[in-house]
């Protein structure tokens, strides 16, 4: 996808789906994307990105949810594992959340399982999920961020942290999903 908004729009399909997900499991929904802009909760000296779902029913647990998603996993050359990168002021956001509130916090990342850029295989396919509170004890890449300026255009990448693929479990299909 070449903008922006085509981004936007897909990850906002992709948020409605998991909301359906959710809702055919029996749990309540509310969804963050149908406020305007990134959803978000401020204090007079603070403001943190909150998680796109909060999921609840009777006699269990509510948690709330970050939904991720993307064609493949990214391939890190060096390491040589699949790996799920999330910038680190939203992560961090996750975390003070779940401090603030006592809600647990999972990501869950749709993936099609296409071959990602510099690699030649298949990345894992289907929908995958961790917990916030066990994601931030087991960063296995912590990438500082860097930035290009070149003549036209400046690049700039955010730090960002990354988790090996085996750190989410596989929880539904892929075809489930999406249908």
């Amino acid at each position: 996808m070449d903008n922006f908004k085509d981004r936007f729009e897909a990850g906002r399909n992709v948020e409605l789906l998991m909301d359906a997900h959710f809702r055919k499991q029996g749990w309540y929904v509310e969804y963050k994307g149908r406020m305007k802009g990134k959803p978000c909760a401020n204090s007079l000296n603070d403001s943190i990105i909150l998680p796109d779902l909060y999921v609840f029913k009777e006699d269990a647990r509510p948690f709330a949810v970050e939904v991720k998603s993307g064609t493949s996993w990214s391939w890190n050359i060096f390491q040589k594992q699949f790996q799920l990168g999330i910038a680190k002021r939203q992560f961090d956001d996750y975390v003070k959340y779940e401090t603030l509130t006592k809600v647990p916090v999972w990501i869950y990342f749709l993936c099609a399982g296409a071959i990602p850029k510099h690699h030649i295989e298949h990345s894992p396919k289907g929908l995958f999920c961790a917990e916030v509170a066990t994601l931030k004890h087991q960063v296995d890449n912590d990438f500082q961020g860097s930035s290009y300026e070149g003549p036209v255009d400046r690049i700039v990448y955010p730090p960002t942290y990354y988790w090996n693929d085996t750190r989410f479990f596989n929880v539904s299909t892929y075809e489930d999903i999406v249908g």
